[in-house]
C-alpha cells in the first residue's frame, strides 16, 4: 500500500497504483480468514484512498474505475455488518473503523466530490456530521475518519462539491474558515498521507480568507514546488475566488505596478489586502496597460500556483442546493 501511494504521488494523473491497492486489498477480503476488525479496517483503508485520489486530473475512464471500485467495496458493508451491534463491538476494541462505517451508513454512501450536492445529501451529511462530531474526541485523532468528517461538513456547510467547477465563491464565515483549517492542519499532524497538493491548496485559501496573507502566500511558494506533480488543467485552475459569507465574490481595486515587455502579465497592488497579486493583462480586455494605471473591481481567484487577479466578467454564479 505504502509503495502504490508514494508511486501516487509521483503520478498523480495514473489510477494505476490505486487500483493495484483496490484488487489487492479485494482479494486478501476474498480469499485470506480474517477478523472481522482486521476485515472492516481494511475497508476503511481503502475508502480513503479513494477518497484522497477524487479531484485529480485523471481521465474518463479512469474516473469510471474509481468509481467502480468504490461501489464493489460500498457493498461489502452489507445491513449485518453495520449493525449497532457489531460497530459498537469494533469501538470497545478500540476501532475507529465503526465510527467510520457508521458514519458512511448514516450519510448514504461516501461523500460526493465533484457532482452537485442535492438536499438529499444535506439531509443524509447532516446525520454523518452530527454522528461524527458525537465521537470528536476519537476521530480527532484518527485521519481517515477526520477526513470523512472534513468532507461531509464542507459539503454540508457550502453546499457544494469539495472539488467544484471553476471561479467557487465559498459562503463561510470567520469561524467556518477557521475550522476548515483547524481540520486541515490537524490531518498533517496525523499522516503525511494527507499533505497532498488539493489539502494544501484548501489551507492556503482558509488562511487567505482569514488575512494570513504571507502564512498564504508561503504555502502558494510551496505549492507551485510541488505542483509540478499535479499535471493538466488542474494546476492552473481557478477553482475558488474571494468570497464573503454569503457566497459573493469580494470586489477589489488596486494599482498596477507591474507590466511585462510582452503584455502577457503583471502584478497589481490590491487595496484592502495590500498585497501584489498577480494579473493578466489580456484577460482585462485593456491594451497599453501601463505602471501606476487602476485596476477597478475585479476579483481574486486563486489556482495551484499563485493568487490572480480576475475580471469579474469571467464570474458566473453556481447554484448551491437548498437545505430542505
Amino acid at each position: 500500500r505504502s509503495a502504490a501511494m508514494e508511486a501516487r504521488t509521483v503520478m498523480p494523473e495514473d489510477l494505476f497504483p490505486i487500483d493495484v491497492i483496490a484488487w489487492c486489498t479485494k482479494d486478501i477480503l476474498t480469499h485470506a480468514k480474517l477478523e472481522e476488525k482486521d476485515r472492516l479496517e481494511m475497508i476503511v483503508n481503502l475508502f480513503n484512498v479513494l477518497a484522497l485520489c477524487e479531484g485529480g486530473d485523471i481521465s474518463p475512464r479512469d474516473k469510471e474505475i474509481l468509481e467502480r471500485r468504490r461501489y464493489e467495496f460500498s457493498v461489502l458493508l452489507d445491513d449485518e455488518v453495520l449493525r449497532e451491534e457489531s460497530l459498537a463491538a469494533l469501538k470497545k476494541l478500540g476501532s475507529t473503523a465503526g465510527i467510520y462505517l457508521h458514519a458512511v451508513h448514516l450519510a448514504h454512501g461516501l461523500p460526493i466530490a465533484e457532482k452537485a450536492v442535492t438536499p438529499e445529501h444535506l439531509k443524509n451529511y447532516n446525520a454523518a456530521v452530527i454522528y461524527l462530531e458525537e465521537n470528536y474526541e476519537t476521530i480527532v485523532q484518527d485521519g481517515k475518519c477526520l477526513y470523512l468528517y472534513l468532507r461531509y461538513w464542507w459539503n454540508l456547510n457550502s453546499r457544494l462539491p469539495f472539488f467544484p467547477s471553476e471561479r467557487t465563491a465559498i459562503p463561510f464565515k470567520k469561524a467556518q474558515w477557521t475550522k476548515a483549517l483547524d481540520i486541515l492542519e490537524t490531518l498533517f499532524t496525523l499522516d503525511i498521507e494527507f499533505t497532498t497538493p488539493s489539502l494544501l491548496y484548501l489551507q492556503a485559501i482558509c488562511k487567505w480568507h482569514l488575512g494570513y496573507y504571507d502564512d498564504a502566500e508561503n504555502l502558494w511558494r510551496e505549492l507551485e514546488r510541488i505542483s509540478d506533480k499535479v499535471t493538466g488543467r488542474r494546476r492552473v485552475l481557478k477553482t475558488y475566488i474571494a468570497s464573503d459569507e454569503n457566497g459573493r465574490p469580494l470586489k477589489f481595486n488596486g494599482t498596477v505596478g507591474f507590466v511585462s515587455d510582452d503584455e502577457t502579465k503583471g502584478e497589481v497592488f490590491v487595496e484592502g489586502v495590500r498585497r501584489r497579486v498577480k494579473f493578466f493583462p489580456r484577460d482585462f480586455r485593456v491594451e497599453n496597460i501601463k505602471r501606476d494605471e487602476q485596476l477597478s473591481n475585479f476579483h481574486i481567484a486563486f489556482n495551484y500556483i499563485a493568487p490572480t487577479a480576475d475580471p469579474a466578467h469571467h464570474y458566473s454564479p453556481i447554484k448551491r442546493a437548498d437545505n430542505e
